[in-house]
């Protein structure tokens, strides 16, 4: 009788200790996150410095002239009815679609430089890709 108690014990003392490594991995991997999109930059005031700055390095990252920048976010406000969301700026919405296209950059590193997560670079790239489609037809 003292030889199944003693198995008992152990095995509820390693049941425990299970449990608790697993719990501590869970919590480390999606509870106790640090954040990762931390630059004290936000892609509002990247644009922001890249619009009221040289224009050399306006060219540089967005491949585009600020007068013409300027004018393609107005043209984009008015005809195309692209609007501020919530987080994301028109012309910080624009910035990231022509850092995308004008460097071939990846998601992540587009988050990186408008601090912004996977899904709102890509649903503000494809809204900005959509609306530039639809004015196509009236530029060409």
């Amino acid at each position: 009788m003292m030889g199944d108690y003693d198995f008992d014990e152990d095995y509820m003392i390693a049941l425990a200790a299970t449990a608790a490594v697993a719990a501590s991995h869970y919590y480390e991997n999606h509870i106790s996150k640090e954040p990762c999109r931390n630059s004290k930059l936000t892609g509002k005031e990247y644009i922001a410095e890249l619009v009221d700055g040289n224009h050399v390095r306006m060219y540089e990252n967005l491949r585009m002239d600020k007068l013409v920048f300027k004018k393609l976010f107005d043209i984009i406000t008015t005809e195309g009815s692209l609007r501020d969301t919530r987080g994301v700026s028109v012309d910080e919405q624009v910035g990231m679609f022509l850092y995308t296209i004008g460097h071939d950059e990846c998601n992540r590193i587009v988050q990186e430089r408008y601090q912004h997560s996977r899904e709102i670079v890509s649903c503000h790239f494809n809204t900005v890709l959509d609306v530039t489609v639809s004015l196509a037809p009236k530029f060409l």
